[in-house]
């Protein structure tokens, strides 16, 4: 690529992402030393660990944060505020007014870098700028990636995601790719849990393919992870995993917050205030208990997207990202996961499998299972948006796929119109709802 054309995109991307941050938190709220929007429902807990932990003094491990009272002896980790951005913050607190918060900074930089990665993968693929810059649009209107906007702001770090899918890509000859793994993974458990458990079973469950179709030995799976594992597990350390017991780690949840089967085509979503639609042409489906946790609405493009991946795997039309066979295998087994030993559609019960107390101490770091089902929504989306570009790659493939864009922002404007200006922010009174 080009340097000017390596200017241009920055300078799209950039101006972009600064536009769809205004949108969501409105010129108030994007003002660091505005905190207000952070004491409704759950925010609160991010932004007083965050106020803690910057006014107590520095402890070893460094993200110790006892003052907060969560936990005996806790850290900055369990309160959810993005302990990279607290840390760094934290070093330079002299030079920070009383009432700063990052939190709105990195509702930019969780923008730019989601467009960013997205944008990577498909010129990957396609190396065709125009298209590739479209295409970036889906992932930074994922319903998945604006809902956490509205209920958990480090869970919007799912860029760390994307980032893992294009090291994924990178050709395993090369030297250098066991070390972006450790790195990526290393990063994302200074942003959520969540992600870094995501992250190493996107790695295993690759490797699991390729033991079967005998591309790698044992023993090689054995020593890689290792080697991955151990600098991941030093980060956790130094940061204040393991400040608690391990009993205090164990949480409930598996199998009530997961992933119900009709979630790709259930807009039924919803805010730490309201619940709401957000299709324009499909009904809200109902669903059970906490699989909330499951949102994951494609959209109408989107289903298309995921028609188009059935498609190939069926007929084999084009090689896309990964073997078809390794896709789908990676799919399936974080589908499983996700959808968990209780597994329902809609409103009915299609069985429940009984967990041994041990597995279920185990399965309790995945309490909130539904969101495992984020790297199979995201790979839908790549999936479907370079398949769409092969499928017209001398038939204006760039017009295609903006018409495909334009389709899906007029399905979910419902659901974009609750995170206007800070919308999600707001607790409105019942006559304005």
């Amino acid at each position: 690529m080009k340097k000017t054309s390596l200017l241009k995109y920055q300078f799209f991307i950039i101006i972009i992402s600064t536009i769809l941050w205004c949108y969501l938190l409105g010129f108030n709220f994007i003002n660091p030393i505005n905190s207000d929007w952070l004491y409704l429902g759950d925010f609160s807990q991010v932004q007083l660990g965050w106020k803690f932990f910057k006014n107590d003094v520095w402890r070893f491990p460094i993200g110790s944060n006892p003052n907060f009272g969560m936990y005996f002896d806790g850290s900055i980790i369990f309160s959810d505020s993005i302990p990279i951005f607290a840390i760094f913050f934290k070093v330079i607190r002299i030079f920070l007014p009383e009432n700063f918060q990052y939190f709105s900074l990195w509702v930019l930089l969780c923008i730019y870098l989601q467009f960013f990665f997205a944008f990577k993968i498909i010129f990957k693929f396609t190396k065709n700028l125009n298209y590739s810059l479209v295409g970036g649009l889906f992932f930074i209107f994922s319903t998945v990636f604006l809902n956490r906007s509205g209920i958990h702001l480090s869970l919007m770090g799912q860029w760390i995601l994307l980032s893992g899918i294009y090291i994924e890509t990178i050709d395993d000859k090369n030297k250098n790719k066991l070390l972006y793994q450790i790195l990526n993974i290393a990063l994302s458990t200074v942003i959520h849990f969540y992600f870094t458990i995501i992250l190493i079973l996107f790695y295993i469950f690759g490797k699991i393919f390729d033991l079967f179709k005998q591309k790698i030995k044992f023993i090689n799976i054995i020593k890689e992870t290792i080697i991955l594992i151990i600098p991941t597990l030093i980060v956790m350390y130094v940061v204040g995993y393991f400040t608690i017991g391990l009993d205090d780690g164990l949480g409930w949840g598996y199998g009530h917050f997961n992933f119900n089967l009709n979630s790709f085509f259930n807009p039924a979503g919803g805010n730490n205030f309201e619940s709401f639609n957000w299709s324009k042409f499909l009904e809200q489906r109902k669903y059970q208990n906490g699989e909330h946790e499951g949102f994951s609405y494609l959209g109408i493009t989107g289903l298309l997207f995921l028609l188009l991946f059935f498609v190939n795997f069926l007929f084999k039309k084009y090689l896309i990202v990964f073997n078809r066979y390794k896709i789908l295998t990676i799919s399936l087994l974080f589908l499983v996961l996700a959808t968990s030993n209780n597994v329902n559609f809609g409103e009915s019960n299609i069985f429940l499998v009984p967990v041994n107390n041990l597995f279920y101490a185990l399965l309790s770091s995945i309490r909130a299972s539904g969101r495992l089902i984020w790297p199979v929504y995201y790979l839908i989306f790549i999936f479907g948006i370079i398949f769409v570009f092969k499928l017209f790659e001398n038939k204006r493939p760039t017009v295609v796929i903006l018409i495909l864009f334009f389709i899906q922002i007029a399905d979910i404007h419902p659901g974009l119109l609750k995170y206007s200006l800070g919308s999600q922010y707001k607790h409105k009174p019942q006559s304005e709802k």
